[in-house]
């Protein structure tokens, strides 16, 4: 069994494309302590500017290709999140935010369709709105597919986000 991981951590944003001021901290960090806890047979890290839509895509395409039956492919990201509007009649769309632009999880299932059977594809999403990431990703569903949502266990320890201390206890 081979593993293979996407990490993806974005701290800086297109400004053209989401304004000032919406730049995070952390992320690439936090994509490079995943690298370190999880070591891969093979690995693609993308990182800011790297880190688009197009690349993204890219990444989890190659490993489609490369991967065989029995392989486990980890797709790691670290960044802004957001949703879609609610006027949407099946449900409210969520996205894990690229440098360049968004990456609806309603888009996904046409990617992992390209997975052979038999290759685990985890998915991990550190952003906002990423405890519903990947809800739609079977709908429609992709054939002999499971999905299995995994909550992670509460923890008392605490870390403040944007040097921020309001309601931190």
């Amino acid at each position: 069994m081979k593993t293979f991981l996407i990490a993806v951590g974005i701290n800086k944003y297109s400004p053209s494309r989401y304004g000032a001021g919406n730049n995070l901290t952390e992320c690439v960090s936090d994509a490079d302590k995943f690298i370190k806890a999880f070591p891969a047979g093979d690995l693609i890290r993308l990182t800011d500017s790297e880190a688009t839509y197009g690349n993204v895509i890219s990444a989890l395409k190659e490993y489609a290709r490369d991967a065989k039956a029995g392989d486990r492919v980890i797709w790691y990201q670290s960044s802004h999140g957001t949703q879609g509007s609610p006027m949407l009649n099946w449900s409210v769309p969520t996205a894990r935010c690229m440098y360049d632009r968004v990456l609806w999880d309603f888009e996904l299932p046409v990617i992992f369709k390209l997975f052979a059977a038999g290759v685990q594809v985890i998915t991990i999403s550190d952003c906002c709105y990423s405890e519903s990431n990947s809800r739609d990703v079977m709908v429609p569903p992709v054939e002999g597919a499971t999905a299995k949502r995994v909550p992670l266990p509460k923890s008392e320890e605490r870390t403040p986000t944007k040097k921020s201390l309001r309601g931190i206890k």
